[in-house]
């Protein structure tokens, strides 16, 4: 509630391309 304005957004992006970046990752893993 004390975030700047755009802050949630902004870390709500950041969090989804690094847990797309992090399953990309895993389903390497699996398939290698």
């Amino acid at each position: 509630s004390l975030c700047p304005p755009g802050h949630d957004r902004r870390t709500k992006l950041v969090t989804s391309i690094y847990y797309h970046a992090e399953r990309v990752s895993s389903s390497d893993s699996v398939h290698a």
